[in-house]
């Protein structure tokens, strides 16, 4: 889990590292400075609607210049042909338009970045997530050997004891109310040391007796119902 959090954390900050770089690219590049921020944030913090209603009452506020220097013509006449004013503020216009369309195509290609950026995260996180899980999995398959074959071993023990010594061993299993780990090794020893060790229950518990042999019964059919259900074969009827 340390080494999973670790290499999280590598992508994180390589991911943190390569976004920091094409800002320091932009600026090193000429194409962002502090001004241009100010401008992109200015921009962006105006809808669309506002944008032209602004251009709106650009217009207007031009159209009524020109009606003041048209008006100042006719009494003192202009300083400069009408005309040369209406030109210098159309070349105004025409000049922060263009401004603000190359912003918008500065903050088209850095959102363009920015989103191959979080894909990039995105696809990391996803084979971070893979990797976890294929660890976990492994694990998990050795976690189960493991345990196979501790049972192994301790059924092994038990059935190289004699009768009683084993029905006394599944007798403390039982008491210690492990009830279901003693039907795993009755289930799983061979036959006949099976049949012994209930004979020596007979002897002691009867009615013990044949609780733990309704149980491994049950057991059984339960077990060929699972296998059958995996296998896609109907479960053949168990005797009672």
């Amino acid at each position: 889990m340390k080494t999973l959090w670790t290499i999280i954390s590598i992508l994180a900050l390589t991911n943190l590292l390569a976004i920091v770089g094409l800002l320091l690219w932009l600026k090193s590049n000429d194409r962002l400075d502090g001004e241009r921020v100010q401008r992109i944030r200015e921009i962006l913090s105006m809808t669309i609607a506002e944008e032209k209603q602004k251009k709106e009452e650009a217009d207007k506020a031009a159209a009524e210049e020109k009606a003041k220097v048209d008006a100042v013509a006719k009494r003192t006449g202009p300083a400069r042909p009408a005309t040369d004013v209406i030109d210098a503020n159309r070349e105004n216009l025409e000049a922060n338009q263009a401004s603000l369309q190359r912003l918008r195509e500065e903050i088209r290609q850095l959102q363009q970045a920015l989103a191959k950026q979080q894909a990039d995260v995105q696809r990391d996180r996803e084979i971070v997530d893979a990797t976890r899980k294929r660890v976990e999995a492994k694990e998990a398959e050795i976690n189960k050997v493991a345990r196979d074959q501790q049972f192994q071993q301790a059924l092994a023990a038990l059935e190289a004891q004699k009768a009683p010594a084993a029905k006394q061993v599944l007798q403390s299993m039982l008491t210690d109310n492990k009830r279901e780990e003693a039907l795993d090794y009755l289930a799983a020893m061979d036959e006949s040391k099976r049949a012994k060790i209930m004979t020596e229950f007979i002897k002691t518990d009867e009615r013990l007796a044949a609780e733990l042999l309704e149980q491994l019964r049950t057991r059984g059919i339960t077990q060929a119902k699972s296998n059958a259900a995996a296998s896609g074969a109907p479960a053949s009827p168990s005797a009672p």
